[in-house]
């Protein structure tokens, strides 16, 4: 991960150096670093419009379902706070001068994009909870110790059972009890 970034850091600068001089080599030096300024400037004017929206949007679902005394049920608005994070990450990036950090800053303002880019970041993030819970519990498809599919850490008489049935997680102990022949 360290080395990616570091990656990013260098590439990053070359190729916005690079379409610096390609784009002034076409309209010319000055025009290239107007062209900067304005995208920056209509950047952060779109992003501070969809800011207030979304930030209303996020109020709104904070409070939706609150009671007479402020006390209630409203679930928290993981759509409306991942677009934030998304128009702030725009901004950053309309902020920083270059074409190519404009373009993905202009994409990350398109609400349909936004949705898509956030359902897809929550269904990955949902897996890997998922996984990790598994992991932890010792789930034989999600597992990382060789222990428990060689069954060295099981207990034959007493287990801890997690079942998964339409969504919901059942959790209990149970215990085996062999009949007896005589009987």
């Amino acid at each position: 991960m360290g080395l990616l970034i570091l990656l990013l850091f260098i590439a990053v600068p070359l190729i916005e150096i690079g379409l610096f001089i390609e784009v002034g080599g076409w309209v010319g030096g000055w025009t290239t670093v107007g062209l900067v300024i304005l995208t920056a400037v209509v950047g952060l004017t779109l992003v501070r419009i969809q800011g207030l929206g979304v930030l209303k949007k996020f109020n709104n679902g904070l409070n939706n379902g609150m009671g007479a005394n402020g006390i209630g049920g409203g679930a928290f608005p993981v759509g409306a706070a991942f677009d934030g994070i998304a128009l702030f990450i725009a901004g950053a990036m309309l902020l920083t001068p270059g074409f190519m950090t404009d373009i993905l800053g202009f994409l990350l303002l398109i609400p349909p994009l936004r949705a898509f880019l956030g359902s897809k970041l929550q269904a990955r993030a949902h897996f890997s909870a998922h996984t990790q819970h598994a992991q932890r519990r010792g789930h034989p498809q999600y597992s990382q110790s060789p222990k428990y599919h060689r069954g060295e850490d099981r207990d034959n008489t007493h287990h801890n059972q997690r079942r998964v049935e339409k969504g919901v997680i059942i959790e209990g102990e149970f215990e085996e009890i062999k009949k007896d022949d005589g009987q």
